[in-house]
């Protein structure tokens, strides 16, 4: 893959907001524009304003995304405290220390990335998980095999950093398959 197809994807993911179902931006400020605790509530149990569920979460179980609500909303000060102490990554690692059986690692991103929205907290890194990691491994900025919980902006060719990092996160997993090695 050229550094100018890469681009056009890059382009192409910018403008097409719905690709995945879901406008990424739209979808966080709605987390944005809520109480706290609300947005604990409603990211974790993974509904919009219409009460349909978000596409990652579909296939979880109701009660096993409720049973995760009820754990995170009763640790609101300690989610607030993420906001001065570490940020998203500090947030991410709590959700992941409290999640419940049926919970996987693109559910604790997610739900992370929601309430992080809220307190205006994001990554700093490219949480690699799914389809994630095979996009990482297709443009070979992973090798197979490797087990790696995230990647750094400087481990990503210099034209991603055009994107912030969920963004990256949601560009590799959505184009994992048009990905290839840059040259």
């Amino acid at each position: 893959m050229t550094i100018t197809e890469l681009q056009a994807l890059i382009d192409a993911y910018k403008t097409d907001k719905n690709y995945c179902c879901l406008d990424l931006e739209a979808h966080l400020a709605y987390f944005r524009a809520m109480p706290l605790a609300e947005a604990i509530e409603k990211a974790t149990i993974s509904r919009d304003e219409d009460g349909k569920r978000f596409p990652h979460q579909r296939m979880l179980a109701e009660n096993s995304l409720q049973a995760q609500a009820d754990i995170l909303s009763g640790k609101i000060n300690e989610i607030q405290l993420c906001q001065k102490e570490g940020g998203f990554h500090v947030l991410y690692e709590l959700v992941k220390k409290l999640k419940v059986t049926g919970i996987g690692a693109l559910a604790c991103y997610d739900i992370a990335l929601r309430i992080g929205a809220n307190l205006n907290i994001y990554p700093v890194y490219v949480y690699l998980h799914a389809g994630v990691a095979t996009g990482a491994l297709n443009l070979c900025v992973m090798k197979k095999g490797e087990e790696k919980p995230y990647l750094t902006l400087e481990e990503l060719p210099p034209i991603l950093t055009q994107l912030r990092p969920h963004e990256i996160e949601d560009f590799l997993c959505i184009y994992k398959a048009k990905l290839s090695k840059v040259i």
